[in-house]
């Protein structure tokens, strides 16, 4: 389901506007594999999915370094690649400027307010 489909699902089952909202994360993540874990000596190792914060100067850099090819998620209404580092494919979602554009558009659109952390 889209980012607007949600909120305009509440507004047409007749949710008041001001409690209708729908969360569009401006947050951008870099997902990569981390290190095994074991739960003691004998285990076996567990895969270690990781992610942390991304700034977009960073993301492009890497989109750039590692010939990794900006796509566009329409569902999800965000930007984002991925790329293989060590035999290891890494996902970044970020906020370009088609990101920005489009969410702010339904922000318009929908009389949603807006933060540094998401629309709602």
């Amino acid at each position: 389901m889209g980012l607007d489909s949600r909120e305009s699902r509440l507004r047409a089952q007749g949710c008041p506007q001001r409690k209708a909202f729908a969360r569009h994360s401006t947050l951008r993540l870099h997902w990569f594999t981390g290190a095994p874990t074991k739960e003691s000596e004998t285990a076996a190792e567990k895969p270690n999915p990781t992610a942390e914060y991304i700034g977009t100067a960073n993301a492009l850099q890497l989109a750039t370094a590692y010939n990794g090819k900006i796509q566009w998620d329409a569902d999800d209404h965000n930007a984002y690649f991925y790329f293989y580092r060590d035999q290891m494919r890494e996902w970044i979602f970020f906020t370009d400027l088609h990101t920005f554009k489009d969410r702010y558009e339904l922000v318009q659109k929908d009389g949603l307010q807006a933060s540094v952390r998401g629309f709602w």
